[in-house]
């Protein structure tokens, strides 16, 4: 399992970021509850055959302050010793995409 915490910081930001998070993967569990939401989604992993499990957790407590809080957790899938490599590559590669995702739609906005 492996999580990253990213913090945007700027004004009006809560909708087009809250929007971003929606759009980035649409068939999800969502929970809302007071001071952000939390959308959790299954990923296939081809080399491993099976799916794993992402969470993106949206913190919006300081959206006043112009601070939101996104962590994405990723991970599961059950993995043996042997394709504990690929289990870690696997985590890690879905976090870099949302990064690079996220900083493209920073740099846009």
């Amino acid at each position: 399992m492996q999580s990253k915490l990213f913090i945007i910081k700027g004004t009006d930001i809560e909708a087009p970021v809250t929007a971003f998070i929606q759009r980035y993967y649409q068939t999800v569990h969502e929970s809302v509850y007071p001071g952000g939401f939390i959308r959790l989604f299954q990923d296939y992993v081809f080399l491993k055959d099976n799916d794993m499990m992402v969470c993106l957790r949206a913190d919006t407590n300081r959206v006043k302050d112009g601070i939101y809080i996104i962590e994405i957790i990723t991970g599961g899938g059950g993995a043996s010793l042997f394709f504990q490599n690929i289990k870690d590559w696997s985590d890690n590669d879905r976090i870099v995409n949302f990064k690079e995702r996220l900083q493209d739609f920073c740099k846009e906005n």
